[in-house]
């Protein structure tokens, strides 16, 4: 599922991240970055994953329901596009209790 998930968000990437040259840039078209995705992996009906970008087009945050209930059970910040601290709910009330910095 992991597999999947990853496929679908290089996806998603892939769709809303134009390949825009130097010319086209320097030229100054605008260029229209997502600031929000969500992602209903599993088909339930339920958004299960939400990405959160700045407006250069680096994620900012990603929310996860891991355990398919509805509720966001994972936090991930990242800086500069790589993750610098995720926080996990392994009980279910709603509150990190782990916390991993890289």
């Amino acid at each position: 599922m992991e597999k999947l998930l990853l496929i679908a968000v290089i996806f998603a990437a892939s769709i809303f991240t134009p390949a825009l040259s130097a010319e086209e840039k320097k030229a100054g078209e605008e260029v229209i970055m997502p600031k929000k995705v969500s992602t209903d992996s599993n088909y339930d009906g339920k958004v299960d994953r939400t990405e959160v970008y700045d407006t250069t087009g680096n994620i900012k945050k990603t929310e996860l329901d891991r355990n398919a209930d509805g509720k966001t059970d994972e936090w991930v910040t990242y800086d500069k596009g790589r993750p610098a601290k995720t926080e996990r709910d392994t009980n279910g009330d709603g509150l990190p209790d782990v916390w991993i910095e890289y």
